[in-house]
């Protein structure tokens, strides 16, 4: 309409404001956070606490082109009153730029916020992988602050980011308050955790665009990045689909994120999975695997292929250190590396390089890993710390066997 208005060409059209039409307030409730940004489009998800006119402006010297559209969402009776979830979908970016957006509406300063599309070629980047944020927003605050000053391209937040996921009220609370000041210009890509399972889907129409799925992958650089929602896709269904996924890219990296973890000694001693899961990514090619559930921070050393197949050389991570209730470690073999304390893990991509820091909520650096890959290869010297598959499988076996145990022993206890 601009373009017919002025009789001009829009493929040509200039401008430094555009507009996108959305249902604003006197108050902005949560947000603004950016989800699942690309080449070409972005994603700002943002609450209000009533109806009313205003828009969003993105602000930069870019051409005119593709669409942008708005979704709202009430949720009934919080608090006494509806809210209203927007997403507001910018297309027809461009790739490696830097905009300044804000949120206009009556009576609500306009403060601005930066968004920086990905580069078509990007060498060298970081980002950020941590977990379990409830329960105690000060202390994922005190995380939230450390990461900021990392300053990450995005941030992977690998489930239980609330309490209980049907109290509407814990999300701003326990997540989208402690990461103010991160979010409004950090993609924020999140996987679900049990604990934000509601009826009401909130973690779906809060974090997932319109159209789009809870199991995602995106692409960055040399890096090819997958979410798996692994509480409420089918386990085999849900390795089939990473497996699909992993194999389609010819990423030198390929990083993996779920909540339950399918090798976890301590805390909750998990094996999501089990006996499929570690060989499944193993043979999708998968070069990290990083998940939360028990609120400690483990890394196992690398798990080799199955005897006689192809395979990569798969490092498990467990960080969910992000602010809820520390859990018990427990003492393994299979590990390189254990804390009890909160803490986030930054990675660093250079091309064929990869670094690994975990830092705690005080800036120390409690985790360091440095590898390498030549034609697809990781370094010889990492490889040679390797466990073998057939060791990871059966320390999962004790765990399961040993948990079976106790479950007989106390339902006898309760008997006599």
């Amino acid at each position: 309409m601009f373009c017919k208005r002025l009789n001009l060409k829009c493929q040509s059209l200039v401008v430094l404001f555009l507009f996108v039409t959305a249902v604003s307030t006197a108050a902005i409730t949560k947000g603004p956070v950016l989800l699942r940004v690309g080449q070409n489009k972005a994603v700002v998800m943002f609450e209000t606490d009533s109806k009313g006119a205003g828009s969003i402006a993105v602000k930069g010297t870019v051409a005119l082109v593709g669409k942008f559209s708005t979704s709202v969402d009430v949720v009934d009776d919080i608090k006494g009153k509806d809210v209203y979830i927007h997403q507001a979908i910018l297309t027809g970016l461009q790739a490696g730029r830097s905009y300044t957006y804000r949120i206009t509406a009556p009576e609500v300063a306009a403060k601005e916020h930066k968004l920086k599309t990905i580069p078509t070629k990007l060498n060298k980047f970081h980002f950020v992988v941590y977990g379990d944020t409830r329960t105690k927003p000060d202390r994922h605050r005190r995380v939230v602050e450390q990461i900021i000053k990392t300053k990450p391209l995005f941030v992977v937040v690998s489930g239980d980011l609330v309490s209980s996921g049907s109290k509407y009220e814990q999300w701003d609370s326990q997540f989208f308050g402690p990461i103010k000041g991160l979010g409004e210009s950090t993609p924020i890509y999140a996987t679900q955790g049990n604990h934000d399972l509601s009826k009401q889907k909130y973690f779906k129409r809060l974090f997932v665009p319109k159209g789009e799925s809870n199991n995602y992958g995106f692409q960055v650089g040399s890096l090819y990045y997958y979410c798996l929602d692994n509480l409420t896709t089918n386990t085999d269904k849900g390795l089939d689909v990473l497996a699909k996924n992993i194999k389609a890219s010819e990423s030198v990296w390929k990083f993996v994120t779920y909540h339950i973890p399918s090798l976890n000694v301590g805390g909750h001693s998990s094996a999501w999975g089990y006996p499929k899961a570690l060989p499944a990514v193993s043979r999708a090619g998968v070069d990290f695997v990083i998940t939360g559930h028990s609120h400690i921070y483990e890394r196992f050393f690398p798990v080799a292929p199955q005897k006689g197949s192809a395979g990569s050389y798969v490092t498990h991570i467990t960080s969910g250190g992000g602010g809820a209730p520390n859990y018990k470690l427990a003492e393994s073999d299979i590990l390189a590396k254990m804390a009890d304390c909160l803490h986030f893990c930054l990675f660093e991509i250079d091309g064929n390089k990869l670094t690994l820091k975990v830092i705690d909520d005080k800036g120390v650096v409690i985790d360091r890993l440095e590898i390498s890959k030549t034609k697809g290869s990781l370094n010889s010297d990492y490889i040679a710390t390797a466990i073998t598959m057939e060791k990871a499988q059966a320390t999962l076996e004790g765990i399961k066997n040993r948990k079976k145990n106790k479950n007989k022993n106390s339902k006898k206890n309760k008997t006599k």
